[in-house]
C-alpha cells in the first residue's frame, strides 16, 4: 500500500469538504473552543493560565493571546493572583459557558446523527480505529 499517498488523498478529502462557512456560525476562533471546554469541564471551578496550558498542550504565550480574545468577548474573566502579580486566574463566565455549551450540543447532535446513518457496527469499527489512532499517537509523542 502506498500510505502516502492514501494519505494525501485524505488530506484531499478534507481540504474538499470542510466547511468554513459553518464553523463560522460558532462565536469561537482557532484555539478559544479548546480551551473553553477544558474550562467548563474539566477546571470548571477555574484555574491559572499556566495549568490551561498544560491541560491544553499550548504554549503560554499561545494560550494568553486566545485568553485575551476570549475575555474581550465576554466568555471569560481573568484576575491577577495577590501573591505572585504575573499568575492569571482563569474563569469562564456564564456567557461563556452558554455559547461553549452550545457548540457542544450542536456538535453533539451533528455526531449522533452520522453514527445513526453509520449504523451500529461501523460506527463500533470507526470508534475502535479512532482510539487506535490516537493512543499510537499518544505513545509516539513520549518518544
Amino acid at each position: 500500500m502506498d500510505y502516502n499517498a492514501v494519505s494525501a488523498d485524505i488530506m484531499q478529502f478534507f481540504a474538499d469538504n470542510y466547511s468554513y462557512e459553518k464553523s463560522k456560525s460558532f462565536k469561537f476562533s482557532e484555539g478559544e473552543l479548546k480551551i473553553m471546554y477544558i474550562l467548563c469541564s474539566a477546571m470548571p471551578d477555574g484555574a491559572f493560565s499556566g495549568e490551561i496550558s498544560a491541560c491544553a498542550h499550548l504554549t503560554t504565550g499561545r494560550v494568553a493571546i486566545v485568553l485575551s480574545g476570549l475575555e474581550k468577548k465576554g466568555f471569560i474573566s481573568r484576575t491577577h493572583s495577590t501573591d505572585d502579580k504575573r499568575k492569571v486566574f482563569v474563569t469562564a463566565t456564564e456567557r461563556g459557558r452558554d455559547e461553549t455549551k452550545k457548540v457542544y450540543d450542536t456538535v453533539l447532535k451533528c455526531t449522533s446523527a452520522l453514527f445513526e446513518r453509520l449504523g451500529e457496527n461501523d460506527t463500533r469499527e470507526f470508534v475502535r480505529i479512532l482510539k487506535r489512532i490516537i493512543s499510537d499517537q499518544n505513545s509516539n509523542e513520549k518518544l
